[in-house]
């Protein structure tokens, strides 16, 4: 009996799609009935994204001075610091003034009554006034010292002209009270970034000192030393605060900062009323909602208290209107048919791509189960698509596929030849490579000495330094068409026209000798000069690979490379760098050359002529 087989593919689509139809009705039908619930959500959200933004700026103000203070009282606590020495205390203060710039002063008040004084305007006068002013405060501090930080109360500064919140640390030195730091922040940079952070969130905040006592406020600015009559307004940018007393009129019992009655802000004097309606719904942890029905309308209060900023706590606060999130209600219903008629669309086009994402899925799958299986020459190609993504999918398969069967020979055939020419005759010969008898110019160069460098140096340091040197060398050989065939210890070999090609391969030789001794007279490796030998030879030799049958190794035989490593063995005797061949001098007629001596070369028959650059000083 003939039996229908659903697909993979067919499941996945048709099982998909029956999801998408599911989950859209309850989206649908949550989304109806739970309209009012989404917006109390969201109001929730709002008020929590919004307080805790607030206090945010508030803690990235002020935090950072809490940490550079204990930063300071941790310093000049230090046996070693120079706590006598008012200079260089204050070089101390002034640059933590660079790291905060929300504080304007920085002062250490010694047990003695001591005191020194730093502010960003660097004003010589006025501390010991400023220190009179604020001894009530000040001084029980200096009896019974606090814990560790302290924030206290907003007070007028003479020494500054305006009001500042005051930052107390204690500082001991081995467990000897010396006195206490104190730091003073503006007032005014509190209520300049409210006013900021308002006009970017588009409702009104504000910060309470003390349940009533306005703190920061978008525009306010605080009364300077003026002798005007007790009670008169003061006005500045369209905040008025008025019966708030002038600074030369304050006494200690009386606040520096106006209350909310004193702002002209309805809204905000409505703050406190009992006839608010608390809003539970919208409340997340640490954040109260209150509605008000006032003159202005129904208006919207959240509320947050800080702690951590002195005795009496802060309130932080924000209103705004209801009606400006109503209006965005209806919006709704437009948003949920469009989300029906896009779900619909999704879902055919979910089908459609599933189908066509399973034939290239089940190719592409076929495919790779091949590659562990079969070697890679025997598997073939993907067939394009139609489709343009799907075509570049079967490409980037068959990319693939060439390269790992590039990379299989690459690595059969790099394994065993180590320099870049060599692979590059190996790559363009069909990893063939045949052995060579030609003529070409040597040169061996050797470090001098290597010996007593290696027990001076430990081998960590003395592996980089080599690493460092031969990077170097191999570098200046390259560009002079030269290939290094061997390293041996501290020596290198280097073939001129052997594997490839380069008539003037004596001049290379020559031309590379010279700039690798120019390298090392200007440049030191490791922090450290070198100097070398050089032999350069040219004549016949022998390049092909040598080596077992899994592991080659190109290198070059012959009585010419051997004479290039007696040539740089010579120059010890007679006090040079560079030593050349009569063979190579042959070819290189425009260089000045100088006869050194002739030699009898162990090992060979005859006497060699060695001959250097007619320049160069022995």
């Amino acid at each position: 009996m003939w039996q229908r087989q659903v697909s993979f593919t067919q499941l996945l689509s048709w099982g998909f799609g029956l999801l998408v139809l599911i989950g859209l009705g309850l989206v649908l039908y949550l989304g109806i009935s739970s309209t009012r619930q989404n917006t109390q959500i969201l109001l929730s959200e709002l008020s929590h994204s919004l307080m805790n933004t607030v206090v945010k700026r508030i803690d990235g103000q002020l935090q950072p001075v809490e940490h550079q203070l204990g930063y300071l009282a941790a310093l000049v606590s230090e046996p070693d610091f120079e706590l006598d020495d008012p200079r260089s205390v204050r070089l101390v203060f002034e640059g933590s003034l660079a790291a905060t710039p929300q504080v304007m002063g920085v002062l250490m008040f010694g047990s003695d009554r001591s005191r020194i004084w730093v502010d960003r305007e660097h004003r010589g006068g006025g501390i010991n006034r400023w220190v009179e002013h604020r001894s009530a405060t000040l001084s029980p501090y200096l009896d019974s010292p606090p814990d560790g930080l302290l924030w206290l109360p907003p007070v007028w500064s003479p020494r500054l002209n305006q009001v500042v919140l005051p930052l107390i640390y204690p500082v001991y030195r081995q467990q000897r009270f010396q006195g206490l730091l104190v730091a003073t922040i503006k007032i005014d940079t509190l209520s300049a970034f409210v006013a900021q952070l308002s006009e970017q969130l588009g409702v009104k905040l504000f910060i309470l000192y003390d349940r009533n006592q306005v703190l920061a406020y978008p525009g306010m600015q605080l009364p300077a030393a003026t002798n005007p009559a007790r009670g008169a307004s003061v006005e500045s940018g369209g905040i008025v605060a008025a019966g708030l007393p002038t600074v030369d009129n304050l006494t200690r019992s009386e606040s520096v900062l106006p209350t909310i009655m004193q702002l002209n802000d309805p809204a905000l004097q409505q703050f406190w009323s009992p006839l608010r309606q608390r809003q539970e719904w919208m409340e997340v942890p640490d954040v109260k909602a209150m509605t008000l029905e006032s003159e202005q309308g129904r208006l919207l209060y959240l509320s947050r208290q800080l702690q951590r900023y002195g005795e009496q706590p802060w309130v932080v606060g924000a209103y705004l209107r209801p009606d400006q999130l109503s209006q965005d209600l209806p919006k709704l219903w437009w948003i949920l048919a469009l989300g029906l008629v896009l779900m619909g669309m999704v879902l055919i086009l979910v089908v459609w791509i599933s189908r066509r994402i399973g034939e290239v899925l089940n190719r592409t799958v076929a495919g790779f189960d091949r590659i562990g299986q079969q070697p890679l020459q025997q598997i073939g190609n993907l067939p394009g698509s139609q489709i343009r993504e799907f075509d570049r999918v079967a490409h980037a398969y068959n990319r693939m596929l060439d390269e790992l069967r590039q990379s299989e020979a690459s690595q059969r055939l790099f394994g065993q030849y180590v320099p870049r020419a060599i692979a590059r005759e190996l790559l363009s010969n069909q990893g063939q490579l045949k052995t060579q008898r030609c003529q070409a110019t040597v040169l061996f160069c050797d470090l001098e000495g290597f010996s007593l460098l290696s027990q001076q140096l430990g081998p960590d340091r003395l592996v980089m330094l080599l690493n460092d040197y031969f990077s170097a060398i191999v570098e200046v050989i390259e560009n002079h068409n030269g290939v290094v065939t061997q390293f041996q210890g501290d020596a290198v070999l280097a073939t001129f026209n052997v594997p490839m090609a380069d008539p003037q391969h004596a001049l290379q030789a020559w031309n590379c000798a010279l700039e690798i001794q120019q390298l090392l007279d200007e440049r030191q490796f490791q922090g450290r000069s070198l100097r070398c030998r050089i032999g350069i030879n040219t004549g016949l030799l022998v390049a092909g690979s040598v080596g077992a049958k899994e592991r080659l190794n190109y290198t070059v035989h012959g009585d010419a490379v051997n004479l290039a490593a007696r040539l740089e063995q010579q120059n010890k005797q007679y006090g040079t760098q560079i030593l050349i061949s009569e063979s190579t001098a042959a070819l290189l007629a425009e260089v000045e050359l100088k006869l050194v001596a002739e030699v009898e070369v162990r090992g060979r028959e005859g006497r060699v002529n060695c001959r250097r650059h007619g320049r160069v000083r022995l």
